[in-house]
């Protein structure tokens, strides 16, 4: 090769080589500008939290967990167990036992009970509470409930509880009593009995003679000033009762139709007042308008069949308040609900 060609070879090398270098150093210069960027923005994200998120949000997960403890305990009703309803096993400890190795316990084997059951712990005072992490307590009850609309408990669903509850007393190191479950199951077979008798619903109905309707907003008024309140769909008594056993709707939607009164014995308070209330209510629509006091099956209600149905629910209510479940009580809810 001549000196021109070598020449010319080792100048198009460096030029080459020239060209990958730059490349390099402009992609690097490149990189470095973003990655610089990116700090700077992720700073000025930080900064912009720390200024909207006030400092003392924050707590100490002990006082958290202590807060929200307490909150549970305040939002949860607490059940009260009835001798002969509920099959309760209490349980006894020598030194007080901590709420948190109480709940470790029973927390994964509670979902098998459906809500059936339930753990009250007990403390040194005596005063019953939701079993809490933060707590210690030198007595437990759990409660099996034995009695509801759909019957009564099995055997062998009860056998599951107590077991259950044992364990968890051998575990805790706690002394156990397990009353005789034959024997329970029994008491609650003929208290179910009585129950059966006293669940049912009374219903009238007042609707529009013929060819006729009721003035919407004069029925209305009339249901409002008894006492009921509207939900919009239909009527409650007021705060004492909270709807749970009765309720008051317009027939087939349409107050000019007529309004039907419905209530459930064993889930309303006061369960003879009340209805004498919304008899009077119905009483007073069918006598001020063109109207009939009927029953399901549309056949006009005199006044003997009204007193009946009232003597009904009268001796309804004084036979479970006789077994110490009064109606509408949060007893009555549960059993009943």
């Amino acid at each position: 090769m001549s000196d021109l060609q070598l020449t010319l070879l080792a100048v198009g090398t460096l030029f080459i080589a020239a060209v990958f270098f730059y490349n390099w150093w402009r992609e690097r210069r490149v990189q470095q500008q973003l990655r610089a960027a990116e700090r700077e923005q992720a700073e000025r994200a930080d900064e912009e939290r720390e200024r909207l998120v006030p400092t003392r949000v924050i707590e100490l997960e002990p006082v958290r967990a202590q807060k929200q403890a307490a909150a549970a305990r305040t939002l949860q009703p607490l059940r009260e167990f009835h001798p002969v309803a509920d099959y309760v096993l209490t349980l006894e400890a020598e030194a007080p036992i901590s709420g948190a190795l109480l709940m470790d316990g029973w927390r994964p084997e509670a979902h098998r009970f459906a809500g059936h059951a339930a753990i009250i712990g007990v403390a040194a005072d005596g005063t019953r509470e939701h079993l809490a992490s933060d707590q210690h307590y030198l007595s437990v009850q759990a409660g099996f409930q034995l009695l509801s609309r759909q019957g009564l408990a099995s055997e062998p669903e009860l056998l599951d509880f107590r077991t259950t509850i044992e364990t968890l007393a051998k575990r805790t190191q706690m002394h156990c009593e397990s009353p005789d479950m034959r024997a329970a199951l029994d008491e609650a077979r003929a208290l179910d009995g009585v129950c059966a008798d006293c669940d049912f619903q009374v219903a009238l109905h007042v609707i529009p003679a013929a060819d006729r309707t009721l003035p919407v907003n004069e029925v209305e008024a009339l249901l409002l000033e008894s006492g009921l309140t509207s939900t919009g769909v239909g009527y409650v008594l007021d705060a004492d009762i909270e709807g749970l056993g009765v309720a008051v709707t317009a027939i087939d939607g349409r107050l000019e139709r007529g309004v039907s009164f419905v209530m459930d014995v064993p889930k309303t308070p006061a369960a003879y007042r009340t209805w004498l209330r919304l008899e009077h209510t119905a009483a007073q629509i069918a006598a001020r308008f063109p109207a009939r006091v009927v029953d399901d099956e549309m056949a006009d209600l005199n006044e003997a069949a009204l007193r009946a149905i009232s003597r009904q629910v009268e001796q309804a209510e004084q036979r479970l308040v006789g077994i110490d479940i009064p109606p509408g009580s949060a007893l009555a809810l549960r059993l009943f609900g």
